[in-house]
């Protein structure tokens, strides 16, 4: 009888043994698939930042208008994000936060807002079933997109704001998270860019009258410190976008970063303490470095061949970089780092 005890409790042991195994194996399946799951979306996050920055950039060639500029800009960024509505607002009184509304898409037979008004707009904001607001500014933005999750952006020195927006949050529309930030910064900040460089290009002379208020005006020749990219970074500024150009000489390669802000929408060329010179890089790796661990940034890295044509639709790049000096030696080239 005794026996029989013993060989029941070792069982026992066993079997509590392989169901703690088990368990372990089980947390350890669910981590890694959490953790594929972020993966496939921050891949696809960047894929779809890359594809918005491309094609907007390409659409400013061949709109006929403005109105027809916003619409396809809004179409191209709910194409490629999946968003189910859009909408591109520009400040009328930005001290009591009155904007109009230049453009929307996905709204088939509702009737979008002509304009909207939200006291101290915020630079950023975002709605989802898991994080719940019962707040003003909610309750504003979702009567103006009419569907229940959304995320909106601010560019205070320009003005321009941009309001997306969801019906549901399953299947390919998931809920949106702090990382969906960058998508929307983005495609606002390549609309601005692009929007500056069309209506430069088309009128010159009424560029001043046309942009809207703020720092626009821009030399090839100026750029950015980083005593001012750390300053702006502590007031909660942020850099939205990079591209480097890698330049050669006699000497070899070196690499020269350009800088997107949230508060200079243009590319700036990083410049030495007192801006004596461009601040160039020999390994690419301390810059990448720089990059992410000073600067914060974590979005994708494109590097062009000096001379690359594709330059040529970036605005703020400077001539040295734009020519074809140093094409015969480097070659124009483009690579994307994650």
């Amino acid at each position: 009888m005794i026996e029989g005890n013993d060989e029941i409790d070792r069982l026992q042991r066993e079997l509590a043994y392989y169901q703690r195994e088990c368990n372990e194996l089980g947390a350890r399946l669910s981590r890694a698939n959490e953790e594929q799951a972020s993966t496939v979306r921050e891949s696809h996050r960047r894929r779809t930042v890359i594809r918005l920055m491309r094609e907007i950039y390409r659409l400013w060639d061949r709109s006929s208008g403005s109105d027809s500029f916003n619409l396809e800009t809004l179409a191209i960024i709910c194409e490629n994000a999946l968003f189910d509505r859009a909408m591109l607002l520009r400040a009328i009184d930005v001290s009591a936060g009155v904007f109009a509304v230049i453009g929307a898409t996905g709204f088939q037979s509702a009737r979008p807002p002509e304009a909207l008004e939200l006291p101290r707009p915020p630079a950023f904001y975002c709605v989802t079933a898991a994080t719940e607001r019962n707040e003003a500014v909610t309750v504003t933005l979702r009567e103006s997109i009419g569907v229940p999750y959304l995320m909106w952006a601010f560019d205070k020195p320009s003005g321009y704001a941009m309001l997306v927006g969801n019906r549901h949050e399953v299947n390919t529309s998931k809920p949106f998270d702090d990382g969906d930030r960058e998508i929307i910064e983005t495609a606002l900040t390549v609309y601005l860019d692009a929007l500056v460089r069309r209506i430069r290009s088309i009128s010159p002379q009424s560029a001043a009258h046309a942009l809207p208020p703020g720092d626009w005006s821009f030399n090839r020749e100026s750029g950015l410190q980083e005593a001012e990219i750390q300053e702006n970074i502590r007031e909660g500024g942020s850099i939205i976008g990079m591209v480097v150009v890698e330049r050669a000489d006699h000497a070899g390669m070196e690499y020269a970063p350009y800088f997107s802000t949230s508060w200079r929408p243009e590319f700036r060329i990083f410049r030495t303490s007192k801006s004596r010179s461009d601040r160039t890089y020999k390994d690419f790796r301390l810059l990448l470095k720089f990059a992410r661990s000073e600067c914060g940034y974590r979005g994708p890295v494109t590097v062009y061949g000096a001379g690359a044509g594709e330059l040529r639709r970036i605005q703020g790049i400077k001539a040295e970089d734009l020519g074809s000096a140093n094409v015969a030696q480097s070659g124009p080239s483009i690579r994307q780092t994650a």
